[in-house]
């Protein structure tokens, strides 16, 4: 889908592609999809967009979804028409429906959500990824650096080995660190807009389930700002991933089940250590440099 059909919801749209321009694939710099969604995100969202246009690998399709935001996020978006490629401002169902509306814009080799407020760790980011070595993989991932000014703490997580096994009841990577191709998207699906927080750790469960093959790369490739998390989203969180194990996983089975059951037990616990800036507690962290 080149273009998002007219719709009651539509608010505006723009980009390169309204006026003919279109990004194609090359032989040695495959097409790398971006796409940002954001909601009223005027405050964050231009360090995004420039963190993304200011990528050193020069085969870049980037689009941008937005929710209908009445905050000036349009206008932030309209200053970047000339290099955006597609962008489209209009209601959705939450943030994985708008991830899948720039699922079905996508054009490119490799699709990644850089979502507003989130960055590339670094400008060469995509360029050390070096996709065209990479055929037989349909994902790649690597680590993230995590940060939160409102408990001003910087911390990197390394990403483990993925797979099904480590997938229970817990989500080893972030999106924003992890490029699958558009052929494994068109194969699985789209995200299940029925987890609202974690369609993204059901989707590659049944990647893996579907054979699947996903790559680490020793790189940090995402910085993300945790500050949203709260009381409501853990346990919610933790509601649906207890969900998405129960779809899954034979629960049955005494290691599965106590996986589970201790996951959902820990989530206030959880929540009291992000209280305290000690929500790093219990996770592969190291020290990084400061935000």
């Amino acid at each position: 889908t080149l273009f998002m059909s007219p719709s009651l919801m539509s608010v505006a749209k723009g980009g390169l592609r309204t006026k003919g321009l279109f990004k194609k694939h090359e032989p040695n710099r495959p097409l790398v999809t971006v796409i940002t969604v954001v909601f009223n995100g005027a405050d964050n969202l231009e360090k995004t967009l420039l963190n993304v246009l200011d990528q050193t690998y020069n085969n870049v399709e980037y689009i941008v979804v937005d929710g209908g935001s009445t905050d000036g996020t349009i206008d932030i978006i309209r200053k970047y028409d000339h290099a955006i490629d597609y962008w489209v401002s209009e209601k959705d169902a939450g943030i994985y429906d708008a991830m899948n509306k720039g699922l079905r814009l996508a054009t490119g080799e490799w699709v990644n959500f850089m979502n507003s407020g989130d960055l590339f760790y670094e400008n060469t980011t995509l360029d050390k990824i070096e996709f065209k070595y990479r055929p037989k993989f349909s994902i790649l991932y690597g680590d993230t650096q995590t940060f939160s000014k409102r408990n001003q703490f910087n911390l990197r997580e390394i990403s483990g080995p993925v797979s099904v096994q480590n997938l229970v009841m817990k989500m080893p990577i972030c999106h924003q660190s992890m490029f699958v191709t558009l052929q494994s998207f068109k194969h699985i699906g789209l995200f299940d807009t029925n987890y609202k927080i974690c369609a993204d750790h059901d989707w590659l469960i049944k990647a893996l389930l579907a054979g699947q093959q996903a790559s680490y790369i020793k790189e940090c490739i995402a910085l993300c700002n945790i500050d949203g998390v709260s009381s409501t989203s853990i346990f919610q969180r933790k509601r649906e991933r207890l969900a998405i194990a129960l779809v899954h996983f034979d629960t049955s089975k005494p290691k599965i089940y106590f996986m589970a059951m201790v996951s959902f037990i820990k989530a206030p616990f959880t929540y009291c250590l992000s209280k305290l800036n000690l929500i790093g507690v219990g996770h592969r962290f190291k020290p990084t440099k400061k935000i």
